[in-house]
């Protein structure tokens, strides 16, 4: 690895053969609010490998520098998107949550939270100077969302500046209470009558502030017949009158409604093992525990040789303690243990269908409460 720079805190590698560049990749200084607590993690972003140099192992070279790179830096996490999952599973890193893409016909939007009052607060369209607001806006969100990683600066003026791009607020006393960033879209490209709203970004800190944006989308239905965006959270039809995707033109076998399309994008392996289960709180699930003693056996992707971490389980909080032996052994892959640890995958499912092993099954509903991890959010875009 070569030829490092800095811009705006990010580091950009090439990997050099012969003199040769054969590969290069990005690495991300990020932070991220990981159940209230604010940690380091590096992301990793424009991997590319020169065709000469294919199937020589550059790619595998650079995510293990990367790796070793973000353990020495303290992160807790390593974080990308994957050209390809399967890929980049078998080095270690676990599937993030389903992302949704939902599709709604604005009419939808009357009356959604109607129970909910209305704010004292007002919409208004924001400019290029009021980007100070904007990042102390993404500054709560950060603070208040489990797996959001907090936006940096250059990454959202450069999001904001795309062509033809909105940014609408909802405002309260002056600071920003919700925001949505989107742009207009032809539906076919022979009719500019036809429009829709494509969102990339919508965030409230409270319900009176979501429902003012629902209020403000609904409002645009004389000019776009719908809305998309996307989103982690599975429950978002639940509060639209017809959930179905607005194109009506799948039925699932047998009679299942078509409400979103879905993939996966942000995958993480987990790497500081030893502290990070020590976050796990535990006061709800320590009194029949406490005392006691868990193993967590993983196998390194890249080495293949059994990685071991006892915790003895406190009123609090969980405590790494050296000694191997212990009541109970949990094992599993690093990449199932980085999906159970950011709360993307369940334990229940994870256990039942041959993810992990407990060797004794009467510690499977400690695992299964000390797994109970809300499902990450994020809009990071790197």
């Amino acid at each position: 690895m070569g030829k490092k720079f800095m811009d705006a805190g990010v580091e950009l590698y090439g990997y050099y053969m012969k003199d040769t560049m054969a590969g290069c990749m990005a690495l991300y200084p990020f932070e991220m609010n990981y159940m209230d607590h604010y940690l380091p993690v590096s992301g990793i972003g424009a991997v590319a490998v020169h065709p000469v140099y294919k199937r020589e192992k550059v790619c595998l070279n650079m995510i293990q520098y990367a790796l070793k790179a973000a353990k020495e830096e303290g992160c807790y996490f390593s974080v990308l998107y994957p050209f390809r999952p399967d890929f980049y599973r078998s080095m270690g890193y676990g599937l993030g949550p389903i992302t949704y893409q939902y599709s709604f016909r604005l009419d939808q939007f009357q009356d959604v939270l109607a129970d909910v009052g209305d704010g004292e607060g007002f919409i208004r369209q924001f400019q290029k100077e009021d980007f100070p607001n904007i990042l102390e806006f993404y500054r709560k969100i950060y603070i208040t969302t489990h797996g959001y990683i907090m936006r940096p600066s250059y990454e959202l003026l450069s999001f904001l500046e795309r062509p033809n791009v909105k940014v609408f607020a909802y405002i309260e006393n002056t600071s920003i209470q919700g925001l949505a960033v989107y742009v207009a879209k032809p539906i076919h490209p022979e009719n500019f009558l036809e429009n829709k709203i494509v969102v990339y970004e919508w965030n409230a800190c409270h319900l009176k502030a979501k429902k003012a944006l629902f209020d403000f989308f609904y409002k645009q239905r004389d000019q776009f017949s719908h809305i998309e965006f996307v989103s982690q959270d599975a429950s978002i039809p639940f509060i639209i009158k017809d959930p179905r995707h607005a194109s009506h033109n799948l039925l699932i076998p047998t009679i299942h409604h078509h409400v979103s399309n879905a993939g996966y994008g942000m995958m993480y392996q987990a790497l500081r093992l030893d502290d990070l289960f020590t976050l796990f709180p535990t006061q709800n699930i320590a009194r029949n525990w406490e005392g006691k003693t868990f193993s967590i056996v993983v196998k390194d992707p890249f080495t293949l040789q059994d990685q071991i971490y006892t915790f003895l389980v406190q009123s609090d909080q969980l405590q790494f303690v050296s000694d191997e032996t212990s009541d109970v052994v949990l094992q599993g892959s690093i990449t199932t243990l980085s999906s159970l640890c950011m709360g993307s995958l369940s334990f229940s499912f994870a256990h039942q269908n041959g993810l992990v092993n407990v060797s004794d099954i009467h510690w499977i509903s400690f695992f299964t409460s000390l797994f109970n991890i809300p499902v990450p959010q994020y809009d990071s875009h790197f």
